[in-house]
């Protein structure tokens, strides 16, 4: 059973926004935060009333410890990733640290605040 409120990283881009529309058709109050780099606000629209969306990036860890002290999630969706392998490769630096340092970001700024769960989703490939 989830919990009020959701926190999806990456909510406004394929599936993160696909998460987001079931999580509010469910009847749950749902943050999403994006900083619309890949993601688009158009997949969100109509807007719901139980979604606050905060165009954020993950590397922004001040912003992060704000927006985790306001809303207080109960649980955590992290799906804020730079996921194109040819663009990673080319950029590997940026890769590092929206991936790396924006997923340590976020586990900093919930020490305090400690959800009932937090999922990771994450791709890879060879």
């Amino acid at each position: 059973m989830l919990l009020d409120p959701i926190l999806v990283t990456g909510g406004a881009g394929f599936i993160g926004s696909a998460l987001t529309k079931k999580l509010l058709s469910q009847g749950h109050h749902v943050i999403v935060v994006d900083n619309l780099s890949f993601g688009r606000l158009e997949l969100l629209q109509p807007m719901h009333e139980r979604c606050s969306f905060i165009q954020e990036d993950v590397r922004e860890g001040s912003a992060l410890r704000q927006i985790i002290q306001k809303f207080k999630p109960r649980g955590v969706f992290h799906l804020a990733a730079l996921h194109f392998i040819p663009y990673c490769n080319s950029h590997p630096v940026e890769a590092v640290e929206v991936n790396v340092n924006g997923t340590r970001n976020l586990l900093m700024a919930l020490r305090d605040v400690k959800p009932d769960f937090f999922l990771f989703a994450s791709t890879a490939a060879g």
